[in-house]
């Protein structure tokens, strides 16, 4: 079949980390014999498509001159908002011009899967699109729907537009079945599912870790976070936990708008930071192999924002690195204390720090920890979740 995604952010390029788990998402179903069809924004720069197999993409363009298209990619759409006014600029003409490019492209369509239910999932059912239609929910998009003021009418709108929701966490599910009354929550209960997006299973030959830590230069216990560098990363907190920490020493991957302040703050404050950029394929490979933990030290925001279930965590479980988290949004209905990963409360420096040293000290525990981890990690490939993905779909 011809399975129509629409999206608000695809990879521009091979390697990109912009919508890499929609990417993914595309080629799980295109790895069973499905095509393909995304229909995305177009971003500032031009886009070097990697030309998966079974996979068209059409970019979207909605602003001229083109240099004006900043709602997208980037530090992503909730950021790109508080940054830029141009963003906004952009919201109403790409809700416009994807609409018109669905109601031309969804004639060929059998199925329709919506990644990012606002705005996506209103454009899909609003042109009437082939069903089943799968509208898919992260926390950015959650927390948008949360914040009108008609969001029990949305919510039941959606539901009427869309064979089958789903969520990456069982907290964002239930947050949205509690917007609901009592009896249309207990006849959608059954078509909302969760399953966080998936991650690819570990590839490439067996590496020399002791060669890969030479040519990587690491020469403590390493710490690791691939994120990328805004606020709900909540990055200075490990700065602080860390501070004048010389024993250890932290790897920072990504990039965003904070860089230049994250990088003063672990300056100031003695902390042992090495922000190494957007590193891919090969590269983000030696990165997880070669490092003693992964850290992933997100927040709430003021807003009420929080994270759903980051894939960089997924991955690192997968690659056998033991996780210290924040018990932040989603995660802790995937993660357990103690099981898959140390979990501290978030904003708490002191707890973050305590189970760095505790994690450091018990290679008894990192094995523990990494055990279950992989486990659970090998049950979120894309191809373990493809067939799951295609049964939503039918």
């Amino acid at each position: 079949m011809l399975v129509g995604m629409l999206t608000t952010s695809f990879p521009r390029w091979p390697g990109d980390t912009a919508g890499c788990f929609v990417e993914g998402f595309a080629r799980a179903l295109a790895s069973l014999g499905h095509r393909v069809e995304v229909l995305c924004p177009e971003p500032v720069e031009p886009a070097l498509d990697s030309h998966e197999p079974g996979i068209i993409v059409r970019r979207v363009p909605y602003m001229r001159p083109r240099r004006w298209s900043r709602t997208f990619y980037g530090a992503g759409v909730p950021d790109n908002l508080h940054r830029s006014p141009l963003a906004w600029l952009g919201l109403a003409p790409f809700a416009t011009t994807l609409s018109l490019s669905t109601l031309v492209a969804a004639r060929r369509w059998s199925c329709t899967v919506s990644h990012w239910a606002l705005p996506c999932a209103l454009v899909a059912a609003a042109m009437k699109v082939p069903r089943p239609h799968l509208g898919v929910f992260h926390s950015a998009d959650l927390h948008l729907l949360e914040t009108l003021p008609m969001r029990r009418s949305l919510a039941s709108w959606l539901l009427l537009s869309c064979d089958s929701l789903l969520f990456v966490a069982t907290a964002q599910r239930e947050r949205f079945l509690g917007w609901l009354s009592e009896s249309a929550a207990t006849a959608a209960s059954p078509r909302c599912h969760v399953q966080p997006m998936g991650i690819d299973p570990c590839s490439g030959s067996p590496c020399d870790r002791e060669l890969l830590r030479r040519r990587l230069k690491l020469r403590r216990f390493a710490l690791l976070s691939i994120a990328r560098l805004v606020s709900i990363k909540g990055l200075e907190l490990g700065i602080r936990a860390l501070t004048g920490r010389q024993d250890l020493e932290w790897i920072v991957v990504g990039s965003g708008p904070e860089q230049s302040y994250l990088q003063r703050q672990a300056a100031l404050l003695g902390a042992p930071v090495r922000f190494v950029g957007e590193q891919a394929g090969s590269e983000k490979h030696a990165w997880l192999h070669a490092c003693d933990a992964y850290l992933c030290t997100s927040r709430t925001l003021a807003s009420g924002r929080s994270e759903g279930m980051p894939t960089a965590l997924l991955e690192a479980l997968r690659c056998g690195l033991p996780l210290i988290t924040s018990d932040t949004g989603g995660i802790p209905s995937i993660l357990q204390h103690e099981k898959q990963a140390l979990m501290v409360p978030e904003n708490d420096v002191t707890a973050l720090g305590t189970a760095i040293d505790r994690l450091r000290a018990s290679a008894a525990l990192r094995a523990t920890i990494t055990q279950a981890g992989q486990q659970l990690g090998r049950s979120l490939t894309w191809p373990t979740i493809a067939p799951t993905l295609e049964a939503w779909l039918r």
